[in-house]
């Protein structure tokens, strides 16, 4: 222990300043806690400020998008005109609601006969 700490030690521990020493060191680093947790704060607030910021333009660039994507109208074909049973014509037509209609048709026109020969 060099001279200089053993005066301090001494002075420290016979004049009652140690305990005043420990309670301003122990201020100083409270106050130091202090400090770094305010900038810890500040940097968070800065990059959220940041990412908020870049977030918003994304939004706008997107709403821009959507906006002229609705102005313009997508080129449209002309819709086919549905198959429809009743008026189809093809007897060769495969379609199950097409074939159930003409073997329909056809048994009714039968029982018909059948009825209209009995009478």
């Amino acid at each position: 222990m060099s001279l200089k700490q053993a005066l301090r030690a001494r002075l420290g521990t016979t004049a009652g300043g140690g305990d005043f020493a420990a309670r301003r060191g122990a201020q100083r680093r409270e106050a130091a806690a202090a400090e770094r947790k305010r900038k810890a704060a500040a940097q968070r607030d800065r990059v959220n400020q940041r990412v908020a910021g870049v977030r918003q333009r994304e939004r706008a660039r997107a709403d821009a998008r959507v906006a002229a994507a609705r102005k313009k109208k997508p080129a449209r074909r002309p819709a086919r005109p549905g198959h429809d049973y009743r008026r189809c014509r093809d007897h060769d037509c495969e379609r199950a609601a097409c074939a159930a209609y003409r073997d329909g048709i056809a048994y009714g026109l039968e029982l018909a006969a059948v009825a209209e020969s009995r009478s």
